[in-house]
């Protein structure tokens, strides 16, 4: 039981997370104003979205309303966030600290974005940077 109990713990750990929102018309005015990519501290995909949408968006009921429409018209809300790794590691096993992780970080945003928005990963490396600052920020 103990152990049982240990591994739902584990799982319900807060991880960072990036918000990728499609750019489509969901007949919600405030989506459209809505920054598209963010990043949000949460336990699962789903949460972060939630959390990022409740964040950004002031009004409640328009937030739940993009959330409903998100999940069901278009894709499902958890398919809008990448949770970001915690460690990244060298070809030889040892753990990147420093600066080789945030450009570590920094490439797999990048790489993330351009695969949901297309383009070349370079062009989103000020996202990433921003992103990342403001993990920073909130102390993760």
């Amino acid at each position: 039981m103990a152990k049982k109990l240990e591994k739902i713990a584990q799982g319900n750990e807060k991880a960072r997370f990036i918000i990728a929102l499609p750019n489509v018309n969901i007949d919600v005015r405030e989506y459209s104003n809505l920054s598209k990519v963010g990043g949000s501290i949460a336990t699962t995909s789903a949460g972060a979205v939630s959390q990022y949408l409740f964040r950004e968006v002031k009004n409640p009921i328009v937030a739940r309303t993009i959330l409903a429409n998100l999940r069901d018209r278009i894709a499902g809300n958890d398919n809008y966030a990448m949770k970001l790794a915690d460690e990244f590691s060298n070809e030889d096993g040892t753990v990147r600290t420093g600066s080789d992780k945030q450009d570590s970080e920094e490439i797999e945003i990048c790489y993330y974005l351009s695969g949901r928005y297309g383009g070349n990963p370079k062009s989103y490396l000020e996202h990433s940077r921003k992103l990342l600052e403001e993990f920073k920020r909130f102390g993760y």
